[in-house]
């Protein structure tokens, strides 16, 4: 109840003043307000001084009573377009306004101005708390707006009993006064307020939107629609035992011995005085039973609802999960893979069933900083081995249709890939961050297996030939060699060195000198067997270590080699060098060395003696003096 005051007392309407200040329609709609309490509060004593009260509508033997009362039609407007507090105001500063200036009593008449702001919070929290629509564009609408419209007119009726005992008016002019306020109000509700409910809320509620955002109260919940309907009906009962009090009163004060007085009459005014009790009492019975029943029922259906969408968003929640455990799982085992082809192996395993409805494309960045395709599934059989850079979405004249999606994969603000789908799987498109944690595993476990697999071969690679480099050389030796040992198999080792590669640099340039290296290097990477090893050993030296080979076939791998490689040129423009040609040192293991590095030194030796005997030429390195003859 506390928070309740908070929100919808006083305290509430300052703190909507402030904010409404803020708004950009703030100042005018505070203009609009002003005009509408004068207008209302000179209307209002209208009424009394052109007395438009109780005015009586004769009709054969019927006699009905109605007043006209213009502030309520402002007031009514008000609560109904923008709020409870801006249109109950006017109507309570109105009737204050006009029971001053007619005489009532000042205690009187603050409790006489409640009464029409009685009448328009049923109207307020009626709506406020039951799914119904004030324009009026439909028969339920009009009718539920009828139905509340005579409610609040039998409410805000309460009040013509202390008007009549204020006027000292008789019993008769109570009942006169009464019927005329409640059917003067539903008339006024039906003949005017529902016209311009219908012509004019949807353009009041747009203006609103752009204009007053911040004039929108909190949820009425139904804790505090029940609160208020107990205030509500509290007010009327006091306003019942107020109205009987004074009405004792009245009775006292009737002279009997007055010629006027006449009993039937008395009994008349006291018939129709009690019918008006009863009729109020009635309706406030109706209305709470019925509010009690429709708030009750919605709010049921609102926790079925409720509970429907729980569900369905646990269900949505369960899928999420499932759908992030099984892209943490792909991604862990692409991760733990040896190589990036196997990580390959792994997501061209996954996917297809992770989304088993779609087909895809992996385009990755490769060294040329091209997009090119590693991978695909489903219908995209005839997908392009590269991809164009400014591809984005279906391309013309390609086998990809038109809904087809293309989702970059980025890695620190850099393009490491893309990955195209034939359409958004159903699965992925529940939640667009699922989709982007999926592209973001999928690029970092790719990204990172690709790095590995880069460090790791410049580990053991020279960047320029791409042939193993001298550390790997060694491992690989050391390693083969105590394998050798053990099963009786012998290694060559081939040295291999460019002929006067230090005139060609100097004549022709350090980038042509590294053209003949890379030529030189791609020629006996792909005359070695595949189990043999090429290396760089160092400036334009190479090594061959041929794995279970003799002498003798060193010897003849060396010759063919050499000749091999008399018959390369290097091109640079227009520009062409040929007659390149290398010298070989041979070292066979074990005649010439009995470890890595005695082995070496012998191939490094007969390398010598062949370029000291006129280059373009193999050496067999002399066996040492303590080894022993076959």
């Amino acid at each position: 109840m506390t928070r309740l005051i908070g929100i919808y007392g006083f305290s509430g309407i300052i703190r909507r003043i402030r904010r409404l200040s803020l708004a950009p329609g703030g100042p005018l709609f505070l203009l609009i307000w002003c005009a509408s309490l004068i207008a209302a509060v000179f209307s209002g004593i209208a009424v009394v001084v052109y007395q438009w009260s109780g005015i009586a509508l004769q009709h054969s033997d019927t006699t009905l009573h109605i007043t006209l009362y213009p502030p309520m039609l402002i007031a009514t407007l008000w609560v109904l377009w923008f709020g409870f507090w801006w249109g109950a105001s006017i109507a309570f500063l109105s009737t204050l306004s006009l029971s001053l200036y007619s005489g009532m009593l000042a205690p009187l008449a603050i409790i006489f101005s409640f009464a029409d702001p009685l009448g328009l919070a049923v109207l307020a929290v009626a709506y406020r708390a039951m799914p119904f629509n004030i324009d009026l564009h439909s028969l339920r609408n009009l009718t539920f707006f009828i139905m509340i419209s005579f409610v609040a007119a039998i409410f805000s009726s309460s009040g013509a009993f202390i008007w009549t005992y204020s006027e000292q008016l008789s019993m008769q002019d109570a009942h006169a006064i009464w019927e005329g306020w409640w059917i003067g109000a539903l008339a006024q509700n039906l003949i005017v307020i529902a016209p311009l409910l219908w012509l004019g809320t949807r353009s009041v509620r747009r203006w609103r939107e752009f204009h007053l955002r911040r004039l929108d109260p909190p949820p009425l919940g139904a804790e505090n629609a029940l609160a208020i309907v107990a205030l509500i009906f509290c007010a009327i009962i006091g306003y019942l035992l107020i109205s009987l009090q004074l009405g004792r009163l009245m009775f006292l004060q009737i002279d009997t011995n007055n010629p006027a007085f006449s009993h039937k009459t008395l009994i008349n005014g006291l018939a129709d005085t009690t019918s008006g009790f009863i009729g109020i009492i009635c309706v406030v019975i109706g209305f709470v039973t019925f509010f009690g029943l429709k708030l009750f029922g919605y709010r049921t259906k609102a926790l079925q609802s409720e509970v429907k969408q729980r569900r369905s968003m646990q269900r949505q929640l369960e899928r999420q999960n499932k759908l992030l455990a099984q892209i943490a799982e792909i991604s862990a085992e692409i991760q733990s893979a040896k190589s990036f082809s196997e990580a390959l192996e792994r997501v061209q395993y996954h996917f297809p069933r992770l989304m088993p409805e779609t087909s895809g494309i992996l385009y990755i960045r490769n060294e040329d900083d091209h997009l090119q395709r590693y991978l695909h599934w489903g219908t995209f059989q005839g997908a392009i081995p590269h991809l164009d850079e400014e591809a984005s979405g279906a391309m013309p004249d390609s086998p990809y249709p038109q809904s087809a999606l293309c989702l970059p994969l980025m890695h620190t603000d850099t393009q490491f890939g893309v990955l195209w789908l034939s359409h958004m799987p159903n699965n992925l498109m529940e939640d667009p961050g699922v989709t982007q944690n999926l592209l973001e595993q999928l690029t970092l476990s790719l990204s990172n297996r690709k790095l590995q697999d880069q460090l790791a071969h410049e580990a053991t690679h020279d960047l320029l030939t791409g042939l193993f480099n001298r550390r790997h050389m060694q491992e690989w030796m050391i390693k083969e060699i105590a394998r050798s040992k053990r099963t009786g198999e012998q290694i060559s080792a081939l040295m291999v060195d460019i002929d006067k590669f230090k005139q060609l640099n100097d004549h022709y340039g350090h980038q042509m000198g590294d053209q003949a290296l890379q030529v030189v290097s791609r020629y006996l990477s792909q005359h070695i067997r595949e189990h043999d090893l090429s290396c760089r050993y160092g400036g334009e030296e190479f090594l061959l270590l041929m794995t279970d080979s003799d002498q003798q076939q060193a010897c003849d791998r060396a010759e063919a080699i050499r000749q091999g490689v008399e018959g390369l040129f290097v091109r640079q423009g227009e520009q062409r060098i040929s007659g390149i040609t290398v010298s070989i040192g041979i070292a066979t293991f074990p005649d010439h060395g009995q470890d890595a590095e005695s082995l070496l030194l012998a191939a490094d030796m007969a390398l010598y003696a062949a370029k000291n005997s006129g280059r373009n030429r193999c050496m067999i390195a002399p066996r040492p003096a303590n080894s022993n003859e076959t």
